[in-house]
């Protein structure tokens, strides 16, 4: 055998390894992209159950938080005096900017706005009037207005003036 024949066996074993690595590498690649889309889809599934378990945890919430079982109560209280903090902080919110909450989607309305601009909701301006003061009727502890003479409820005379029987200003709780 001669010399070129000997350069030609190396080189053609050559190929042959360079060729048969570049198969590995092209079947590894593949594999590797097979892998991916499969954990791909994998991830998707796992996302759309967690979007799942939060539709079930809002509907139980819906249906049950008025009467929740007992190993739920904590849970349902939280969210619900987290959501009463929000809306609070919402108002500041909107107070800051001299703006109302609507009350169906909760976003910022101006003043002299007369629908939502966000969802076309009808809006009319809460009364801000501070709402009368009220007492308890010492009598009957029915609730009445701190400024009336006589209790709605049973008639007892809150002036002192007018009845030997009259309450002292202790006697009236303010609310």
């Amino acid at each position: 055998m001669g010399f070129f024949d000997k350069i030609k066996d190396v080189a053609g074993n050559a190929g042959d390894v360079i060729s048969k690595s570049a198969r590995n590498a092209s079947d590894s690649t593949k594999k590797m992209v097979e892998k991916n889309k499969l954990k791909s889809q994998i991830s998707g599934l796992e996302r759309d159950i967690e979007k799942k378990y939060t539709e079930i945890g809002k509907q139980y919430f819906k249906i049950n938080s008025a009467n929740p079982s007992p190993e739920f109560a904590e849970m349902i209280d939280f969210i619900t005096a987290s959501q009463e903090k929000i809306s609070e902080l919402q108002k500041e919110i909107a107070s800051i900017d001299n703006k109302y909450l609507c009350p169906v989607c909760g976003e910022g309305i101006a003043e002299n706005s007369k629908f939502c601009p966000s969802c076309g909701s009808k809006f009319e301006k809460p009364d801000e009037s501070p709402a009368p003061a009220k007492i308890l009727c010492p009598n009957c502890n029915a609730e009445v207005e701190a400024d009336a003479k006589f209790c709605t409820s049973c008639g007892a005379n809150f002036n002192k003036d007018d009845n030997a029987e009259s309450f002292s200003g202790n006697d009236v709780e303010i609310l």
